[in-house]
């Protein structure tokens, strides 16, 4: 019998739920509380008008939609999808620290003029 803490599974299946309607209320929830999470964080971004940061996440999050479309899309790209992520997420610090870095150089070439 499937159990999660307080909700039994077998009791949903019987009433035609399927195990994809569960995932999809899990996701869709946890998706609302990310997004709940993240507003007053980009809202503060906004206010600080950094272009720069905004920039790169949205670049960052746009190249893992297109990483997890190519994987779905070609199989044999799927087989090694987890070295592409990794790699993915490796090359995403090293250009958030050279933008750091960059930031950082620019405002201390500023406050030295």
């Amino acid at each position: 019998m499937l159990t999660v803490m307080w909700l039994n599974l077998t009791q949903l299946y019987i009433l035609g739920v399927k195990e994809e309607h569960i995932y999809f209320v899990i996701l869709l929830f946890l998706l609302g509380l990310l997004y709940f999470v993240l507003n007053p964080f980009v809202h503060w971004l906004i206010s600080l008008q950094s272009p720069k940061l905004l920039s790169y996440m949205m670049s960052s999050f746009l190249f893992l939609i297109l990483i997890f479309t190519a994987a779905i899309t070609n199989e044999r790209l799927g087989l090694s999808l987890h070295l592409v992520l990794k790699i993915s997420l490796q090359c995403f610090s090293v250009l958030g620290i050279f933008l750091l870095g960059h930031s950082i150089f620019t405002r201390f070439i500023k406050k030295q003029q």
